[in-house]
């Protein structure tokens, strides 16, 4: 006797497709949660961004079965009533457009359109077969779960979901560390991203911008002549946490992806080496974790958006309204066109989650990196600041500069809109300052025995020579803060070196200077200098190399030898050669090698004996853009979207300063640049 064929999970009625919503909803939401924590291994997992995605995929989940339900009567009667393939082909129908959109992204480069993308056959070819694949693969999984009743069926979908969402990856115990000297002090990165230099009080700005600041450089050695090596955010902190200049660990704009292999290590690497447990505290997207800056920390506090901004779903959503803000100006948005995604978090968010770090009980030192990015473009201040700090103006220019929805079309700047601007700046620097003196209070340097380094990456440029923002090599973009202060205990060294010093100094001198204060040798690798223990001489070279555009053949690289500053542009394979005196000249845009040849020459030669190539370090010139994305770029005032004006007219009475050409500002405020 022939025996039964087995149960079937279905019962042919139209209410299994409407069944299937919740479903597939949970299988997608388990599913994009899984992929995501995959890509961000240092995360730890938590039901957030399952329970954010169930939201955001049962938009797609109720669209897609409206359709299934409006074409019902065209479906061969076997697939219409099995149950499991209805609800695996609707979470299917739900997903494809996510799937084709990751496909098509893959083969999105820096500076490459999505014209371009969609007009090659290959990335086409690729996505297509994702969705054949995956539609296959739909189709016998539910043929298979056909076999199963309804209940069963139902019950492993939402199993898997919920692992899927709820408890996958599993994350591994904490690896033996090596046993920590209890004697060693406690150490503290804080960086002010985007601060210039010449807006803080202790340097000699005419405003009280900086008390918390001005306080604690009493008891610090602070240096007057420190420069960041490049423009950009990214590749300056590989090279802040590294020691090592851009040529060396190979990191750009157009290659956001740090190897720790390639180059020196990070210092949370050899910090984590000797005991120390080592946490990073970020308020930038920029420095996100996909990018290989986690090596190193126990802890890499990445988060400034909702979770629910990292997943798949949201990547397509994400250029969708950047697509949809180029035809929509109600949607523009002072330029930030992303609803819940702005890329970045408030200071007091970052240093409430770098205390909690702080505070925990674990008796081995700690190393803490806190990015704070409330000076970054825009710049508007709360209403406090604001009252306190911003004169009356009733000018068109307004803290979204030129990629605000009132900045009138073809206007130039003049003296009275950089004065405002400026004002704008100061209230966020004031603001960032009290955070930052609030932050230390309750942290107790003297108490904890804590060793800092306060500095930034980059500058920021607010009018002068018409430059805006940070794209070049302008001082007011290079030229940063940067402070050491010895843990409490470390003899007579605040009575012998606080004060200020005119000693020329770099972004790569931070590595090195925090192993100097835990008492660690600098790594072999390293190229900067223990400021704790001597200052370099006033002859030291400092270079910039900034790399940091989005065309791959324009370069700029300068030597620093004070009072001289040399620049070499690159572009197209054209080599202009520029120098400056910034004794008399301290923005740097008069060029004076025709007047002084014999130190042109000089420099020059250093500079073919010194950097005679820049290695690409990587195979190929673009990044990918999943890795940030190049309108999260744009989002944040990168790749020159309105960062630079024609430079205004000057000032009656007043010669025009001669601009070299390597910092010539571009033609219309929106031409593309590195950020």
């Amino acid at each position: 006797m022939q025996a039964p064929p087995p149960p079937r999970s279905d019962d042919g009625k139209p209410r299994d497709l409407w069944l299937g919503v919740p479903l597939a909803t949970a299988l997608l939401s388990g599913l994009d949660s899984l992929l995501t924590r995959l890509e961000l291994p240092h995360r730890p997992t938590t039901p957030t961004l399952f329970l954010e995605g169930l939201a955001l995929w049962a938009v797609p989940v109720l669209l897609a079965a409206l359709l299934l339900a409006a074409t019902r009567r065209v479906w061969p009667r076997r697939v219409r009533t099995q149950a499991p393939l209805q609800w695996l082909g609707l979470a299917w129908l739900a997903a494809a457009p996510v799937l084709l959109h990751w496909a098509l992204n893959r083969h999105t480069a820096m500076a490459t359109t999505l014209e371009r993308v969609l007009t090659r056959p290959h990335p086409w070819g690729e996505g297509l077969g994702l969705l054949a694949a995956s539609a296959l693969g739909c189709l016998l999984l539910g043929r298979w779960l056909g076999r199963l009743s309804r209940a069963g069926a139902a019950a492993l979908l939402l199993a898997v979901a919920l692992a899927c969402g709820l408890l996958l990856p599993w994350r591994a115990g904490e690896a033996d560390r090596p046993a920590a000297d209890p004697n060693r002090p406690n150490l503290l990165l804080i960086i002010w991203d985007t601060t210039r230099r010449i807006s803080l009080s202790p340097f000699g700005y005419e405003r009280a911008t900086t008390p918390a600041l001005s306080e604690l450089a009493e008891s610090s050695r602070l240096f007057s002549e420190a420069r960041s090596v490049t423009h950009f955010t990214f590749t300056s902190h590989v090279s802040m946490l590294t020691g090592s200049y851009p040529s060396d660990h190979g990191v750009r704009l157009l290659a956001m992806d740090f190897d720790p292999g390639h180059s020196a290590p990070s210092i949370a690497r050899l910090l984590r080496e000797a005991g120390y447990r080592t946490g990073a505290f970020l308020g930038t997207g920029v420095l996100s974790g996909r990018q290989g800056l986690p090596d190193g920390f126990d802890v890499y506090d990445d988060r400034v958006d909702p979770e629910l901004c990292d997943s798949h779903a949201w990547a397509l959503l994400h250029d969708l309204q950047a697509l949809l803000s180029g035809w929509i100006p109600a949607l523009r948005n002072n330029g930030q066109p992303h609803w819940l995604q702005d890329y970045e978090r408030p200071a007091d968010e970052v240093f409430e989650s770098a205390l909690e770090f702080i505070e925990r009980d674990d008796p081995r030192p700690w190393f803490a990196f806190v990015n704070l990015f409330d000076a970054h473009w825009p710049y508007v201040p709360d209403a406090e600041a604001r009252q306190r700090w911003v004169a009356p103006y009733d000018g068109p220019i307004d803290g979204y500069l030129f990629r605000s929805d009132r900045y009138p079309a073809r206007y130039r700047p003049n003296s009275r809109d950089n004065a405002h601007l400026r004002e704008l700046y100061d209230a966020e620097i004031w603001r960032l300052d009290q955070r930052t003196g609030e932050f230390l209070a309750r942290v107790d340097l003297d108490r904890r025995r804590v060793g800092l380094v306060l500095t930034s990456d980059h500058g920021e440029a607010l009018g002068e020579h018409g430059h805006y923002g940070h794209e070049g090599v302008l001082e007011p973009e290079i030229s940063v803060p940067f402070l050491v202060r010895a843990p409490a205990g470390s003899g007579d060294w605040q009575a012998r070196r606080a004060g200020m010093s005119s000693a020329p100094v770099s972004g790569v001198d931070v590595a090195p200077t925090l192993l100097g204060l835990a008492g660690l040798p600098p790594h072999p690798r390293q190229e900067g200098l223990d400021l704790s223990a001597v200052d370099p001489p006033a002859e030291r070279p400092i270079w910039v190399e900034d790399r940091d555009f989005v065309d791959p053949q324009r370069s700029e690289l300068v030597l620093y030898r004070l009072p001289h500053k040399f620049v070499r542009s690159l572009s197209f394979g054209r080599q202009r050669d520029a120098l400056y005196d910034l004794s008399s000249d301290p923005l740097g845009v008069r060029d004076v090698s025709r007047q002084r040849p014999d130190v042109a020459r000089l420099l020059a030669e250093e500079v073919d004996a010194s950097r005679p190539t820049w290695p690409d370090n990587r195979d190929g010139s673009h990044t990918v853009i999943h890795v940030l994305g190049e309108e999260a770029l744009r989002a944040l005032g990168y790749l020159g979207e309105g960062q630079q004006a024609t430079p205004p007219p000057e000032p009656a009475g007043e010669a025009p300063a001669e601009t070299a050409p390597s910092q010539a500002a571009p033609a219309e405020p929106s031409s593309p640049d590195g950020g």
